[in-house]
């Protein structure tokens, strides 16, 4: 009995690492790949708990310098607090093929990019432009991507 558990064991930590492929987790959204030391990537949502994710994956990984944007959008007011922090810890930002947060691209201390930064409208639930959106209402939202660039793009 005892040498099914210690085989069983085996092949879950077997199995666990292929799968995983070198990336830890425990502070998503943030990714980090140890095929890429220095790069941590942003690969989800940016809601309240951003800072809270961001600084847990700072303590935890010593020699980021590079912040990977992969993300869909989300809450501008987030995306504003932790585009502070970024620019506080001196991080780099990269953008991939794509689209992404013109607010955290541009609080970076370094820029590089083979997408492009997008700017898109905040979008406020239940309020349109002509209502007077204003950054002071709750529950700002926004988004980024490969679509809403070609919408930009298009007209």
């Amino acid at each position: 009995m005892p040498g099914r558990l210690v085989a069983l064991l085996m092949t879950a930590t077997v199995m666990g690492n292929a799968a995983g492929a070198g990336q830890l987790s425990g502070f998503a959204p943030f990714v980090h790949d140890s095929d890429r030391p220095g790069v941590v990537r942003l690969d989800g949502e940016i809601d309240a708990g951003i800072l809270l994710a961001f600084n847990r994956a700072m303590q935890r990984l010593e020699d980021i310098r590079v912040l990977e944007l992969a993300s869909g959008g989300g809450s501008a007011v987030a995306a504003l607090l932790l585009a502070r922090e970024l620019r506080a810890v001196g991080l780099r930002v990269f953008i991939p093929a794509g689209s992404a947060c013109a607010l955290l691209f541009f609080a970076a201390v370094g820029r590089d990019a083979e997408g492009r930064p997008g700017v898109h409208a905040i979008a406020v639930p239940g309020h349109t432009p002509a209502a007077g959106q204003t950054g002071q209402r709750p529950g700002l939202r926004f988004s980024w991507g490969p679509a809403c660039w070609r919408r930009f793009r298009n007209g």
